[in-house]
């Protein structure tokens, strides 16, 4: 018996240990899809998929990780994503999603309009963990620019 509880507490350890790698190995990940035409082509479907789920934090994740692979790939065609996040700003049940989503499709329409490199840069940190920090800097950038018409 304390056999399996040393087993059971090393693949604990073990776990426990791997998770800090899971926000880095995301962050490479989306860098090297960008480099590969077939990767991101599919990587553009499954979130539109994502867009359309039932699960509010599927959407919200799918929101964020659309708008910084469109920072870090501006020459692929977001047309799909931002018809489908123009449809979220309106049908979206909750209030915070109509409005990420209304975020997003503005940013990924117009990104070059409203960010200069280094906002893009920043807002490329960003991580999966810091969604809500991410999208009221992206409120904070277009409210500026909005003011400076």
């Amino acid at each position: 018996m304390k056999k399996n509880n040393w087993r059971f507490v090393f693949a604990a350890i073990v776990l426990l240990g791997l998770f800090p790698l899971h926000g880095q190995a995301t962050q490479r990940s989306a860098a090297s899809v960008v480099k590969e035409p077939r990767k991101l082509s599919t990587v553009l479907r499954n979130y539109n998929n994502c867009l359309r789920a039932e699960v509010e934090g599927v959407v919200e994740s799918a929101i964020f990780h659309t708008i910084i692979l469109r920072l870090k790939a501006p020459q692929e065609d977001y047309s799909k994503l931002i018809a489908e996040l123009q449809r979220l700003s309106f049908a979206a049940g909750n209030p915070r999603l109509r409005y990420q989503a209304f975020l997003g499709a503005t940013l990924l329409a117009n990104a070059e309009q409203f960010l200069d490199a280094g906002q893009s840069e920043h807002l490329q940190t960003f991580t999966d963990d810091r969604r809500v920090e991410f999208f009221a800097e992206i409120a904070t950038l277009l409210e500026n620019q909005f003011a400076d018409l």
